[in-house]
């Protein structure tokens, strides 16, 4: 893996100096989450930390705790160009490069959701696989919400 990305890094050269380098703080982990939202190199970051085993302190805006449930959830498949990828919330659906290109018009924005269930019956389609088991995933919650009242 290359290292170059470490001196495109914000954090590059703040070294001991950092805000967020004493660990275990609440506040410095916030900060050190809010500085690298903003990091041209935090998917890079997280690559190396997780290629590196690293579990302590900040890479890639998420914290060591953050990371392993990122490892022990897997890898997730790009809704729009089909190539696995960690996704840093349940949630995602897309990988980096795909999610920063703004879909065609038209084209179902929100894979693997109720949401995208609905945008591809409302354009009289048969939803794709993710979008059905998004909807079904929705159903069964519903359902379990709606027994539990």
């Amino acid at each position: 893996m290359s290292e170059d990305w470490r001196t495109r890094a914000r954090c590059q050269g703040l070294g001991t100096a950092a805000p967020f380098a004493a660990p275990g703080s609440k506040e410095a982990t916030t900060f050190a989450k809010i500085f690298c939202e903003r990091c041209p190199v935090r998917d890079e970051c997280l690559a190396f930390a997780l290629a590196v085993g690293e579990f302590q302190g900040v890479y890639g805006g998420l914290t060591g705790p953050e990371r392993r449930r990122l490892v022990a959830r897997g890898p997730s498949t790009c809704a729009r160009c089909g190539v696995s990828f960690l996704a840093r919330n349940g949630k995602q659906v897309n990988c980096s490069p795909c999610a920063a290109v703004p879909p065609a018009r038209g084209s179902v924005r929100e894979h693997g959701t109720k949401r995208g269930y609905a945008q591809h019956w409302r354009r009289r389609e048969r939803a794709c696989a993710a979008c059905r088991r998004g909807k079904a995933a929705y159903d069964v919650a519903r359902r379990a919400e709606r027994g539990a009242a």
